[in-house]
């Protein structure tokens, strides 16, 4: 038994380590995608988005807790289940 657990402290140490290259490397590399220079500022203004015959399933596993807590975030914004 202490194997398996040391075992997977290994797994989680090196996935960990992992995790932090895989982020660190994104610092380390400039970005593709830059701002033109003197680029003016966007001015957004009378945005509206609306939600229309929007349905969310997902059939994996914990899929009724998952299909559930979209539910319940659907109706804390105000809708109706139907």
């Amino acid at each position: 038994r202490v194997f398996w657990e040391i075992q997977k402290i290994y797994r989680n140490v090196e996935s960990t380590i992992t995790e932090a290259a895989e982020f660190t490397h994104l610092f380390l590399n400039p970005p593709t995608v830059m701002d033109i220079r003197n680029a003016s500022s966007l001015q957004i203004k009378d945005t509206n988005i609306k939600f229309k015959q929007v349905n969310f399933q997902y059939t994996g596993q914990d899929s009724d807790f998952f299909n559930h807590g979209l539910k319940q975030l659907y109706k804390q914004d105000g809708h109706s289940e139907s």
